[in-house]
């Protein structure tokens, strides 16, 4: 079961606590300082090892840092192995990643780059060869597999159909390259990558959680949580064509293979009706919407507080319990960083990053931004535990506004 940790707002607690302390970035001024200044109780040995192997992985954090989809972010967090980087799906998928960067570029060296990265996909994906793609699942599941990998190469022969047909009309009309018809079909094919590297992930997690935390609800894999959301004013929602909406669904997937305890506690509280007619507390423009519930959730008279959990990239298993500051690693990469729009995070105080409960938080930074595509996740990193991306319906968060409701919240998958 799920969640993240978040700072808390403009002069709002993450939970009672006596001490009143007061949320991490409550400020708009003191942002920068007051998440810094997390401090957490429990420490841990830091390991050396892992966090040259987190360096170390460069061809994979390359790929991160200039893409800022929460979605291509969680394709990459996925655990398959210290040999992920010569799995021929897990080629395919930087090459369509690759594109996507191309296109964004638009130039004529981009265009040609583009049109050799599709060329090189459908080599890899004849008819002849998509069997070797599927002898990395576990064999129970290679038809499906298989399924997915001929759905693939379908898409890229789409892909490359319409990046033809767009390149002949630029040519002849001298207009710019319209990307859309393109991006159609390759965000399609990753949608089937996708599927088959999470047949490849393992159904246990490949690491152990420290038995101080045996008491806490996990998620092992992951979870769809969709949340109805309504406005809580007489404005209204505005989709992408113009249509106006008192409420949408926006739906997050919510990772346990990078932040079990978060996504654990999240999912628990989800199926618990927790959310389910809580208020959006506060927003802060380009940065943060805040949730409500920031009592925390308490069971049996105690209040559930949540570690602080940071999965390194490159790294087999989260850090709990510490920032990235305090266990020497500030320049360290995050596996699923706070930088991208939609993440979702827990809040806890500025004075103790392990007393994130229930209340949490959606990041809303322009995808287009330095913060967005720094290498490092801007200054939440390491201070915040990202346990998820609102990935379905994403644009309708930067609409919402204080007084907006959850009406309710329920895990789908």
């Amino acid at each position: 079961m799920v969640v993240g940790f978040c700072p808390g707002w403009a002069g709002l607690t993450s939970g009672s606590k006596p001490s009143g302390g007061k949320p991490i970035c409550s400020e708009v001024a003191g942002i920068a300082a007051s998440i810094c200044l997390g401090v957490g109780l429990a420490t841990l040995p830091v390991d050396v090892h892992h966090a040259s192997a987190s360096v170390l992985s460069e061809d994979t954090l390359f790929r991160r840092y200039i893409v800022t989809s929460g979605e291509a972010l969680l394709r990459y967090s996925l655990p398959l192995g210290p040999a992920e980087d010569k799995l021929e799906i897990r080629k395919l998928q930087r090459i369509l990643e690759d594109i996507d960067i191309d296109l964004r570029s638009k130039g004529p060296i981009a265009l040609r780059s583009a049109k050799k990265d599709i060329e090189h996909i459908q080599a890899a994906l004849a008819p002849g060869k998509q069997l070797n793609l599927a002898l990395d699942v576990p064999r129970s599941k290679r038809e499906k597999a298989l399924e997915e990998i001929r759905g693939i190469a379908s898409d890229v022969d789409s892909m490359s159909k319409a990046f033809d047909a767009e390149v002949k009309r630029k040519n002849s009309s001298k207009g710019g390259f319209r990307r859309v018809s393109v991006d159609i079909p390759r965000e399609s094919a990753l949608v089937h990558v996708a599927n088959v590297e999470t047949m490849m992930a393992p159904s246990k997690l490949p690491y152990r959680i420290p038995s101080r935390y045996k008491e806490l609800p996990r998620l092992v894999g992951r979870a769809s949580v969709d949340l109805e959301i309504r406005k809580g004013s007489d404005s209204l929602f505005m989709s992408k064509d113009g249509m106006k909406e008192e409420s949408v669904v926006v739906t997050a997937i919510v990772d346990g293979y990078s932040a079990p305890l978060s996504a654990g506690n999240f999912v628990d509280l989800v199926s618990r009706g927790h959310y389910d007619g809580e208020m959006i507390v506060n927003r802060m423009r380009g940065l943060f919407v805040l949730t409500g519930g920031q009592g925390g959730f308490f069971e049996n008279g105690k209040r559930r507080e949540i570690p602080l959990e940071l999965k390194l990239d490159g790294d087999p298993s989260p850090i709990w319990g510490e920032t990235l500051d305090q266990a020497g690693l500030s320049e360290v990469p995050l596996s699923i960083p706070p930088s991208a729009y939609g993440a979702i995070a827990f809040v806890h105080s500025e004075g103790d990053p392990n007393d994130g409960s229930s209340q949490f938080c959606f990041y809303i930074k322009d995808p287009r931004s330095m913060e967005a595509r720094s290498r490092y996740g801007g200054i939440e990193n390491g201070n915040v535990s990202t346990f998820g991306y609102v990935v379905v319906n994403e644009q309708y968060l930067s609409q919402l506004e204080k007084g907006d409701v959850i009406v309710k919240a329920r895990v789908s998958s």
